[in-house]
């Protein structure tokens, strides 16, 4: 019932809940201590000679000292559960836009992005970088702009065929927060204003990528306080328990010698 109680407590906090964890683990501890010189007391009473009726309990308790330590060892890491600290890397994406005038003087395109997976820490920032350019047969006369969640986030401007820059949108930073697995869309809109022409928004370079998103963010990181085991309160324990047996088992064998 204790290694139970005890088994309880560190679920209990593996979930974000119940005792502390150190006493927890004290608390296992000691039961294993227990449980390594309870085996080691029967393994002695067995040697006696007048002992011997008590080795059928040897492998009985074997078994469940095994089972004991394999339980030791799969809760070994809740002392630093919740130290572990996850990473996620900027997200990028490739883009092009073709909008050509009068037929098609106004196209769109779209890409997704995932959400903020909230388990990691607290989001404190969202922030774009994008590497594009512009191509037309004609005088660059367009309107461009970038928009998500209904947001427009920027719009470039017509001066030159060249548009990279880096850019935040904190304001609505609640709106990316998310699981970390579903997705929203950045949508690239582009409207040829020349009478005739054709202007590509590309942003698919060799090297830089067209579009990357990064979140800045505080993990969750706790520093749990050291674990100390409790090993010198169960040696004087283990010191009497061996002294014990050792004395029965001398008085034991002078008796029958005596006999």
């Amino acid at each position: 019932m204790r290694l139970r109680s005890a088994l309880t407590m560190v679920r209990a906090q593996r979930s974000g809940s119940g005792p502390d964890t150190q006493t927890a683990m004290r608390l296992v501890k000691a039961l294993a201590a227990m449980a390594a010189l309870h085996s080691v007391m029967f393994y002695l009473w067995s040697r006696l000679p007048v002992g011997v009726s008590m080795a059928s309990h040897k492998a009985r308790l074997l078994r469940a000292v095994v089972v004991l330590t394999g339980l030791l060892t799969l809760l070994g890491d809740v002392g630093d559960a919740n130290a572990a600290t996850m990473i996620t890397t900027p997200e990028t994406h490739d883009f092009t836009v073709f909008a050509e005038s009068p037929n098609l003087s106004q196209a769109s395109t779209s890409v997704s992005f995932h959400t903020f997976n909230q388990a990691l820490g607290t989001l404190t920032g969202v922030g774009y970088s994008i590497n594009s350019s512009f191509v037309s047969d004609s005088p660059l006369n367009y309107t461009a702009s970038i928009s998500t969640f209904g947001n427009e986030l920027i719009s470039p401007s017509s001066s030159g065929p060249n548009f990279s820059v880096a850019f935040n949108d904190d304001a609505n930073a609640s709106l990316y927060i998310g699981n970390g697995i579903t997705t929203f869309d950045v949508v690239f809109q582009l409207i040829d204003n020349s009478l005739d022409g054709v202007v590509i928004w590309s942003g698919a370079g060799d090297t830089l990528p067209g579009l990357m998103l990064a979140y800045d963010y505080t993990p969750f990181v706790t520093i749990p306080p050291p674990v100390t085991t409790p090993i010198p309160t169960a040696l004087p324990l283990f010191a009497s328990g061996a002294g014990l047996l050792g004395f029965l088992g001398r008085r034991r064998k002078r008796k029958l010698i005596a006999a």
